[in-house]
């Protein structure tokens, strides 16, 4: 748990050493123990919810480690405040802490910012108005460890030249920004954690550009309908391919905004 308070899961074994840091400051500035039971009602409920809640719900997550933000609070109200302010090193340890871990956002950042680069290639070199269906078979970020930080990469595509991605959090029902009831999405709920179900044969045709991450050649997976498509884009790891004709309409209403 507190390694979420730094990173996206334990396997950030930096966010972990933080988060651990982090839970030490937090104790060593603890009174004693409460002894009103229902002070420790909310505590019980952030571990119980950590622990017992399931990583999926109707299609959403993660959700169980969205309780580790309520931990420290939880923690505080369990335990009375300190009789007499411990000045010792608990601050210094505290600002020395953040400032830290700030150095270290900034390096990943700028990092992040190369490792990306490709895409905003793509976006550069792309023509507008383009119906893009992402293929990520490597997700995760090499600057933020256990990341799935590449995975919507190809919206980047969609903020600055339009046109319709294959994916989108506007298809599901707690989206604030919702596609109107006629759109049909290209891409299923779920497709796009799970590339190796794309099929070449079911897909070519309804996209006008693939955009593919991946560390060998994707060209294979497009099986006989590659000769539909005109590999158009390589930089890295990232791989794009347009159709050679236009595409069937993707929903019902393709060539106005969803």
């Amino acid at each position: 748990m507190p390694a979420l308070w730094f990173a996206a899961s334990a396997a950030d074994h930096l966010g972990a050493v933080f988060g651990y840091a982090a839970l030490a400051v937090v104790a060593s500035a603890l009174g004693r123990p409460s002894r009103a039971v229902e002070r420790w009602i909310p505590l019980s409920v952030v571990i119980a919810g950590y622990c017992l809640w399931p990583a999926m719900l109707s299609g959403f997550g993660p959700l169980h480690p969205r309780f580790a933000a309520f931990f420290v609070p939880a923690v505080l109200l369990a335990f009375e405040p300190v009789e007499q302010p411990r000045r010792g090193l608990v601050p210094f340890f505290g600002v020395a802490l953040a400032v830290s871990w700030l150095a270290v956002l900034t390096a990943r950042l700028s990092a992040f910012t190369r490792e990306t680069r490709p895409v905003r290639d793509f976006v550069a070199h792309m023509p507008e108005g383009l119906s893009v269906r992402p293929i990520v078979f490597e997700r995760n970020s090499e600057s933020f460890p256990a990341l799935p930080a590449l995975l919507h990469m190809s919206a980047y595509y969609m903020v600055e030249k339009g046109g319709l991605q294959g994916y989108s959090f506007a298809m599901y029902p707690t989206s604030v920004i919702r596609y109107v009831p006629s759109f049909v999405p290209g891409m299923g709920g779920g497709a796009e954690w799970h590339p190796e179900l794309f099929s070449a044969d079911a897909e070519v045709g309804k996209y006008d550009c693939f955009l593919v991450h991946s560390t060998e050649d994707p060209a294979a997976r497009f099986g006989a309908r590659l000769d539909d498509l005109t590999p158009s884009f390589h930089e890295g790891a990232w791989w794009a391919y347009r159709a050679r004709q236009q595409p069937v309409a993707v929903g019902e209403i393709k060539g106005r905004n969803p």
